[in-house]
């Protein structure tokens, strides 16, 4: 499915993903989680090939870290650098919650049927930390629409139809306000249902033909 142009996946942290990791580090990654903030240094850290289990944040000039996530598992995809390329990681930092603070999430495992499913920390300005949140479990492919403050997330229903479902933020809570859905028509062609939330409940608003390059099956 198409997205718009303001819409976005992510901004994707500068990583190094170590080839030997010494204290269970696998990978070193840098950011900023607003422009008034200095660089951070986020520390990947669990067991070989791929497993983070603690998040160690560190700021410049300081050798103990300014906080540690953990309590958790991750399986998100560390590729490896070849000389040239440093390396990547599926982790990023990104304004979730439209507070002009980037939040971070990490991939829980590989992408499956209904998309790729993320551990979000929020960060919090007045603490100036990361705390864990389970509103946006539910989440698979995580796209946020900041002009609208719009979070999209990836699902396939009991149909077998793929799309994307809307959520706004209300009273620091992320509640469903409208969905896509598309899917295979008898003559082989692909249909897109919408839906708005109104009363608790998905309202049927029209169908359309998918957008050209697409099809239910992406």
């Amino acid at each position: 499915m198409s997205l718009p142009a303001h819409a976005q996946s992510g901004n994707l942290l500068r990583c190094v993903v170590h080839d030997a990791p010494e204290a269970g580090r696998l990978a070193t990654c840098t950011g900023r989680v607003s422009p008034r903030q200095t660089e951070w240094t986020f520390v990947l850290a669990g067991r070989v090939p791929n497993v983070v289990t603690r998040i160690e944040i560190y700021q410049v000039g300081r050798d103990e870290p300014r906080q540690v996530l953990e309590g958790f598992e991750a399986r998100p995809a560390l590729v490896r650098g070849d000389g040239r390329d440093p390396g990547r990681v599926d982790f990023v930092l990104q304004d979730v919650n439209f507070d002009r603070h980037a939040d971070l999430r990490i991939a829980l495992g590989p992408r499956d049927a209904e998309g790729t499913a993320y551990r979000w920390f929020l960060f919090e300005r007045e603490a100036e930390e990361f705390a864990p949140t389970d509103l946006l479990d539910a989440i698979k492919s995580p796209i946020i629409n900041a002009r609208r403050k719009l979070v999209t997330g990836a699902f396939r229903d009991e149909r077998g139809r793929s799309g994307r479902m809307s959520f706004k933020w209300k009273e620091g809570k992320l509640e469903p306000v409208g969905a896509i859905a598309e899917e295979r028509s008898a003559e082989g062609g692909c249909i897109a249902s919408h839906y708005v939330m109104r009363d608790g409940k998905f309202e049927k608003l029209r169908e359309s033909a998918c957008r050209p390059g697409q099809n239910a099956d992406e």
